[in-house]
């Protein structure tokens, strides 16, 4: 009659020779483990140590005011992004609707993008910006239509910094607001 143990008829060396087996894994593997788990909870530790990365600064497009022209060109002034999570769009936009500080202000450059526009969002498709600002950007002018080209020359100029685009097409209330725009090419 078979035991409890043993109801195939199995003998019993080979019950005892698996049991080994076992045993010899667990303790050939478990020094394995945890050494792997002292390793990886030093490279944790390391990692937060580290100091973050140095993020790029951008440079934006203002308008320079001369002679009743508006030129609007990139400034030579570097501005720290805005935050490491956000894609390099967000950055470039979130940075162009700022206001101009003092520096640029005293070397003759405005920004012609309306006090209290805000940047919604942007999504890219087939090389295309989709850009969207709140109702502040696209209502008219204080300059007329020279001060609103001027206005989209300083947004395009400043989004040409970034790879992956060609156009840009402005959005208002989730809807086109015009036809896309091409970015300018630095040579």
């Amino acid at each position: 009659m078979a035991q409890w143990w043993n109801d195939r008829d199995i003998p019993l060396i080979l019950w005892i020779l698996l049991a080994v087996v076992i045993i010899l894994t667990m303790v050939l593997t478990i020094p394995k483990i945890l050494g792997f788990a002292a390793s990886y909870e030093s490279m944790i530790t390391s990692a937060a140590q580290q100091a973050p990365p140095d993020r790029p600064a951008i440079q934006r497009a203002l308008v320079n005011v001369s002679a009743g022209e508006f030129t609007a060109e990139l400034t030579d002034y570097p501005h720290a992004p805005a935050s490491d999570t956000w894609t390099v769009y967000d950055r470039l936009i979130s940075t162009l609707i700022k206001p101009p500080v003092l520096e640029e202000l005293s070397d003759g450059y405005v920004s012609l993008i309306p006090e209290g526009t805000r940047y919604i969002g942007s999504q890219v498709i087939r090389r295309t910006l989709y850009v969207e600002f709140s109702e502040e950007f696209f209502a008219p002018h204080l300059l007329g239509d020279k001060g609103y080209h001027a206005m989209l020359d300083q947004l395009t100029i400043t989004l040409s910094r970034a790879a992956g685009i060609d156009q840009v097409l402005l959005v208002s209330g989730g809807s086109a607001a015009g036809e896309p725009i091409a970015l300018p090419r630095q040579q």
